[in-house]
């Protein structure tokens, strides 16, 4: 362990795991809030081989202080359930060497499971496990603290919240609306409803088409959903297609976006609808919330606490057409305030993200 210091604060070095970076910006924009307060990060994406965090310490003695672990299906990524066991146990066994070395484990959990679970009860249980191994843990909201609490038997002190940044510093600012539909071919006269984002089954987009479908006439007639996103499952892209049938006032665009699109499409959006069926966290939310949209979501704690007094469409889960009328109200609402939506997603900016996650880096190391 190193005893120089860099701005006041001991030098320390985390290490990511695993690299998801090229298809997400979130850690490099976490690496580089936590550089800011001084702390040195880096990345490993080696999982293929055995004990592969044990042999990157090896490797690394003396400059890793602590190993930052997000996702672990790369680590138990097999579709079998004897192999999907055996790295499960190979996981918590490197885990447990690295740790009987003196190097300390932070867990940032993204999901209490992952969305489409093949063996949900494997799943829960190393995920509980990887929790009572590490040294820190980390959650996105006060919501998720709660609910893994609950699921994996943690205690709340063990717990720390750090948000999720926004992402509008990545991809820029929103180009002219009007430009923006051109471009799309679409009808300017039009408010236009984004649903944006993979397009998974725990997201809610059949109730989100179902729900449209039961606009009134009017409504609809000056107005159109847009869904966008790369499916994983083309069986499931079928359902949503056959479900749209020929509305069209429905739109699909399945495929990969490039980040220079992406701001096309929050351009022309008046509103964006993230109607989940579950979520622990969402990086869809803090993207809305960046760019100053006006959502419609369910009324559930992620979403209270993170919009907290922003102009929104909220409906009760247990209400029924709650997602219709929201849907409505939404597209009626011509006072929304984009600056004070906005504004919210400052208390979310990544400087401030590192500098809380430095703390935890510094309590987990005792100092």
């Amino acid at each position: 362990m190193k005893d120089t210091h860099e701005k006041g604060n001991p030098t320390i070095t985390a290490r990511m795991l695993p690299d998801w970076r090229g298809g997400n910006p979130y850690q490099q924009l976490l690496a580089d809030g936590i550089e800011l307060s001084g702390i040195k990060v880096s990345f490993y994406s080696d999982y293929f081989r055995g004990l592969p965090v044990f042999r990157d310490f090896l490797k690394n003695k003396g400059s890793v202080d602590v190993y930052h672990l997000h996702w672990l299906a790369n680590y138990i990524r097999f579709e079998d359930l004897p192999r999907k066991l055996f790295y499960s146990i190979k996981l918590l066994l490197d885990l447990y060497l690295v740790k009987a070395c003196g190097i300390k484990i932070v867990w940032t959990i993204h999901n209490l499971l992952p969305h489409e679970a093949k063996y949900p009860g494997l799943e829960k249980w190393i995920s509980r496990r990887v929790a009572a191994a590490a040294d820190g843990l980390i959650v996105h909201s006060g919501s998720a603290r709660d609910a893994v609490e609950e699921a994996y038997g943690i205690d709340s002190s063990r717990i720390t919240v750090i948000p999720h940044g926004h992402y509008r510093s990545v991809y820029g600012e929103l180009p002219d609306k009007s430009v923006s539909k051109n471009l799309l071919q679409l009808d300017e006269g039009k408010k236009i409803v984004l649903c944006f984002g993979l397009i998974r089954p725990y997201k809610g987009i059949e109730d989100l088409i179902e729900a449209w479908k039961r606009l009134p006439g009017d409504i609809k007639s000056g107005a159109m959903l847009l869904v966008v996103g790369k499916a994983r499952d083309k069986a499931y892209l079928d359902t949503l297609e056959l479900l749209k049938e020929d509305d069209s006032s429905i739109r699909l665009v399945e495929g990969f976006i490039p980040d220079n699109e992406l701001v096309t499409y929050f351009s022309a959006a008046d509103v964006v609808a993230l109607p989940f069926r579950r979520i622990l966290t969402s990086g869809s939310l803090l993207l809305a919330l960046g760019y100053g949209k006006l959502i419609v979501g369910p009324r559930i704690p992620l979403l209270e606490e993170i919009l907290g007094e922003c102009p929104s469409h909220l409906f009760e889960t247990d209400e029924e057409h709650g997602l219709s009328e929201a849907i409505r109200q939404a597209l009626l609402d011509n006072d929304r305030d984009t600056d004070s939506i906005a504004a919210r997603a400052e208390e979310f900016s990544w400087d401030r993200i590192g500098m809380r996650t430095r703390d935890l880096y510094l309590k987990v190391l005792g100092k």
